[in-house]
């Protein structure tokens, strides 16, 4: 009888914290569930825990038709939908993904289809800098006392002579806490403008002005009599830094909200063009709406640097060269920083590079391995959303899209609170604290924060007991978001598996496709005009087009039995709706390349990142001889796509071990 894990192999526990060597981690925490299981033990907690019923009922289509996979304790592909293959006939071949996380490198590809990679680490020269310091030599030998030459010619087409006066005596007195206010002006709100950009440019920031409700100007010292710093043009044309980001193993959020710590800015002015995988060595740019920061303060903030006085005076943790000569700090290294016009949102990039290492590789041949990915590179793979689109948890997250499409509130609530059979001991603990003794402060004492969704929930609850809906819009929107569209994928996986078992690789009359911006079906006489790369496959929404026949027949009867009318996607609450959209249904990979090589033993680095390269960083190398054979590949993928996917298609379910 075979053994299993009863923690999910998908499943990885490694921290982003701290600061990365090599591969180092820091010690994991010893989780309950990290037993043998048999057969019998698995069927045994799968039926206790009732799993099958974290699915939704039109998962029973899929079984009807495949047949059920079998129990295990985490979801199976089967019943996320991902049921097909481009080509079973070409042999599969066997390996681990992602043994290290060196081992999966991604950088962004941006709008104008460059990759972006790091190029500068330095201190960036910074000629705001320069200027800024060239204006406080200016302003130290500014005499605050001297009455301007002009200032006669300027304020007199404004104010009365009396006025002036007092404006003179008050400058040529020195900084006190005394005020001058001026005539009343009326209704003329020009004027009054007016007067407060004069009185700035005469006196060069060294009077602050404010009117009075009877509409006078009152002008007084600034705080301590010195100029108030003005905003010169180049800080009002180019409000944003852009710099790239390497981030070795973290998070995106847990890195974003690392990068507004150590900023002293709020996160939502931190934006990226697409979030990137944990697991991993990732490359991207990252745009800062920058405030009064420069590129050097930007440089020094994030590799906690400064001077070697600053240092000493605990203002830093290094110096500037210490943090050229040193991983970044905390995972994160960024360079190539410029001062730009523009912000960039989620979605402004053409896609990633991905490299990859497949390990401890198995097949018949040296040779198949090279047909496989020949005939990849030829003819590309399903574009289905990937496993970690639909979590690690037993309930999965389309599930919890299918309660919330359904309005049952309390019934998505109950289902992201529900004990797990393999989650830390800390989380089952908590769960039951508020299940069992339903004590809300106790249950979030012991759930570790990143149970975000749980807390939320929790947290409203024990305030208003009943109010579910709440519970659920305390969770941060794009984790609400998240379940729907899941639930979305995973009819689409489905509906895509349906189309390519019924009709394979070909085009056929009522497949969509794109004509310009517009969305329409294939008519008979038009299918030697596309290719199956032209094929676009609807996600489920109240504004979209389903496909002719069968294909459009699938949607609507998974839908149907799911309780949901195709019709009638949308909700009062717009987050829990299915507005729709079109995903390309294959997907041909750009500029594949790769390589069989041969290493000594897992723990050998096989790539180097661009800090390592850059800085001529050590990396784990281990003498010996090489008898483990791995595949080298490097490959471009749409934005949007999954590496993932593309990896299934070569593994055919083969892999020896997956990492989350």
């Amino acid at each position: 009888m075979t053994t299993k894990n009863l923690k999910r192999e998908g499943s990885n526990g490694d921290s982003g914290d701290g600061a990365v060597t090599g591969d180092t981690q820091p010690p994991k925490r010893q989780k309950t569930d990290l037993i043998q299981l048999t057969d019998d033990d698995i069927d045994k907690i799968y039926d206790e825990f009732n799993l099958e019923s974290n699915l939704p009922p039109s998962t029973r289509l899929l079984r009807n038709e495949y047949g059920p996979p079998p129990k295990k304790l985490f979801l199976q592909e089967a019943d996320a939908g991902l049921l097909e293959y481009m080509d079973r006939s070409v042999s599969a071949i066997s390996g681990i993904v992602k043994h290290r996380f060196t081992d999966f490198f991604v950088n962004e590809i941006n709008e104008l289809d460059d990759v972006v990679r790091l190029s500068d680490l330095s201190l960036p020269a910074d000629q705001l800098v320069d200027s800024r310091l060239k204006a406080q030599e200016q302003a130290d030998k500014l005499d605050v006392k001297q009455w301007p030459e002009d200032a006669y010619d300027h304020l007199s087409n404004k104010l009365n002579n009396e006025t002036i006066e007092k404006i003179k005596h008050l400058t040529l007195a020195g900084p006190s806490d005394d005020t001058v206010t001026t005539e009343s002006l009326g209704d003329d709100k020009e004027a009054r403008r007016s007067v407060h950009d004069i009185v700035r440019a005469v006196f060069g920031g060294r009077f602050d002005t404010s009117a009075t409700p009877a509409s006078e100007i009152t002008i007084k010292w600034v705080r301590g009599g010195k100029p108030r710093k003005e905003p010169n043009q180049f800080d009002k044309e180019h409000p944003y830094i852009h710099f790239t980001l390497q981030k070795s193993n973290r998070d995106s959020s847990d890195t974003m909200n690392h990068l507004s710590r150590m900023l002293k800015i709020k996160d939502k002015l931190i934006n990226v063009a697409g979030t990137k995988d944990k697991r991993g060595i990732t490359t991207q740019r990252v745009c800062i709406k920058r405030g009064g920061l420069t590129l050097q303060d930007v440089w020094k903030r994030v590799n906690n640097a400064g001077t070697a006085e600053e240092k000493e005076r605990k203002k830093c943790r290094r110096t500037i060269e210490e943090a050229l000569s040193e991983r970044g700090e905390r995972g994160c290294r960024i360079g190539d920083l410029s001062y730009a016009t523009k912000n960039f949102d989620l979605g402004n990039l053409n896609g990633n590079r991905f490299g990859i290492i497949l390990r401890d590789v198995e097949c018949d041949s040296e040779e198949t391995i090279h047909a496989s990915l020949k005939v990849l590179s030829e003819r590309g793979f399903i574009n289905y959303f990937g496993m970690q689109r639909f979590g690690t948890s037993v309930v999965p997250t389309h599930y919890i899209g299918w309660l919330l499409l359904k309005m049952d509130w309390e019934g998505a609530c109950s289902s992201i609170l529900r004990v797990q059979p393999n989650e830390d001991e800390e989380c089952v603990r908590g769960r039951k604290a508020w299940l069992d003794d339903n004590n809300a402060n106790a249950a979030l004492k012991i759930l570790p924060r990143k149970m975000v969704a749980e807390r939320s929930i929790i947290d409203h609850l024990k305030k208003q007991p009943k109010d579910f809906l709440g519970a659920l819009g305390k969770i941060p929107r794009n984790l609400r978001t998240m379940y729907v569209h899941a639930y979305q994928s995973y009819i689409w996986n489905a509906a895509v598996s349906k189309r390519i078992k019924d009709f394979g690789l070909s085009v056929v009359a009522g497949d969509l496709v794109m004509e310009g911006e517009q969305v329409k079906r294939v008519e008979d006489g038009e299918l030697d005009k596309y290719k199956i790369y032209d094929v676009i496959m609807p996600l489920a929404g109240h504004n979209t087009m389903y496909p002719g026949g069968q294909v459009g027949d699938k949607y609507k009867e998974m839908l149907k039995t799911d309780h949901l009318d195709w019709e009638k996607l949308w909700r009062p609450q717009r987050e829990y709706s299915m507005e729709g959209s079109y995903r390309k249904m294959v997907h041909l990979p750009k500029d594949v390349k790769w390589e069989v090589i041969k290493y000594v033993t897992g723990d050998e680095q096989l790539l180097k990142s661009a800090e390592e390269e850059m800085l001529g960083l050590p990396v784990d190398k281990v003498e010996g001889e090489k008898r483990n054979t791995a595949v080298s590949m490097s490959f471009n993928l749409g934005s949007g796509t999954y590496a993932t996917m593309l990896l299934r298609e070569i593994l055919k379910g083969n892999e020896k071990r997956v990492h989350g």
